[in-house]
């Protein structure tokens, strides 16, 4: 099985379009005093079909394409509730590498009867990608 790729660490140039997608996750991005960005995580196929992307949406793009591939496998290789953890975490984990963080850039996770993951779900892949350990523990 592949390991996810992400915006962050791809080197292929390959470009990815988006077909259909459905909503995974909306979140509140927080850019300081009273400055927020109303950011949705989707997921969907490209319209090659050659890939499963998480895409990201921002009320704050203006120009260039709507959705942003941000992590992919080759088509099929996970399914469902599978797949969304997996681009999700791999997502996550490439941005805290790339910013050196230690929290992830949005911090509200919207509930949303059309989402596909619940905002608990959201919130226990960022306690594991962001889970530091205990000082009581060394």
């Amino acid at each position: 099985m592949s390991k996810p790729a992400t915006y962050i660490e791809d080197q292929t140039g390959i470009d990815l379009e988006a077909s259909r997608t459905r909503l995974l996750f909306k979140a509140q991005l927080s850019h300081g005093s009273g400055f927020s960005e109303q950011a949705e995580y989707r997921i969907g196929a490209t319209k090659c079909g050659r890939f499963d992307v998480l895409w990201s949406r921002s009320d704050w793009v203006e120009d260039g394409p709507a959705l942003q591939a941000i992590a992919w496998l080759p088509r099929h290789e996970m399914k469902g509730e599978a797949l969304h953890l997996a681009l999700l975490k791999a997502w996550l984990m490439a941005e805290k590498m790339a910013n050196d963080t230690d929290e992830p850039n949005f911090h509200e996770v919207e509930q949303s009867k059309l989402a596909l993951l619940k905002s608990t779900d959201v919130w226990l892949v960022v306690d594991e990608v962001f889970a530091t350990e205990d000082p009581a523990k060394k």
